[in-house]
């Protein structure tokens, strides 16, 4: 298995076993907050819903963002289906000159002198 992702599992139960009583009395303090009556399950289940759609449109900006620059054909998994005319569009407006610019992987500039290695 690859080192980094066993660091970041670790890492991940780390985080969670330090911030777990943090996270009980972030939930007892909610349950404060949430009227008790009829239409509860109804609330709760609207604003789950209300967040995973919140989750779908960050991820499918963020895919906009870093995938549209790329050629279609260098895509990879579900961004080939991307639809990138709202990007086309988005990066014409005054406010799209704001976006970041396409990552090259050739670098702009030769490099001028290689660092000296030294015999050891």
């Amino acid at each position: 298995m690859n080192w980094v992702i066993i660091v970041g599992v670790l890492i991940g139960l780390m985080f969670l076993v330090a911030f777990s009583s943090w996270f009980y009395h972030v939930v007892v303090g909610i349950n404060a907050l949430i009227i008790e009556d009829v239409f509860v399950g109804y609330r709760i289940f609207g604003w789950g819903i209300g967040a995973l759609v919140f989750m779908a449109m960050i991820f499918w900006l963020n895919a906009l963002v870093a995938e549209c620059p790329t050629p279609e054909s260098e895509r990879e998994g579900i961004f080939v289906y991307l639809d990138c005319r709202v990007y086309d569009w988005a990066i014409t407006t005054p406010l799209g000159k704001l976006l970041p610019p396409p990552v090259s992987d050739q670098p702009t500039e030769p490099i001028e002198q290689e660092a000296p290695t030294y015999p050891g």
